[in-house]
């Protein structure tokens, strides 16, 4: 979105680049919350979402403290292929860990709320 030149004829074009960005969004944090009310029992699921909303939203007004001065700095386009890259970097790097990779294979024990590695291979 950061390469699209600025005006106001291609406010469609980024708005339509935003919608991906969304689908996205939510098919990750769809993901997140299963994998979630997976790993912990059901007890402890409602404080654990808590826990992980709250540092959700503690991330945007830390987030918003740099991204002022660095788009004041670097211009709003640069800010944007700079916060691209590094979310694409972020996600490949995710996945190359091999605790990710088995995410689908991990045995859960419900009762104690931790995993276990047992049918790993």
């Amino acid at each position: 979105m950061g390469l699209l030149p600025s005006d106001r004829n291609n406010l469609w074009y980024f708005l339509a680049l935003q919608v991906p960005a969304g689908i996205g969004y939510m098919a990750t944090n769809g993901l997140f919350i299963s994998i979630v009310q997976q790993a912990y029992p059901a007890e402890q699921t409602g404080r654990v979402m808590s826990i992980s909303m709250s540092l959700t939203s503690l991330a945007s007004p830390i987030g918003l403290i740099f991204a002022g001065p660095a788009a004041e700095k670097l211009g709003i386009p640069a800010l944007l292929i700079i916060s691209g890259a590094s979310i694409l970097l972020g996600n490949i790097f995710c996945l190359k860990l091999p605790k990710v990779k088995q995410l689908d294979y991990i045995k859960i024990k419900t009762n104690a709320g931790s995993f276990s590695d047992e049918n790993i291979d």
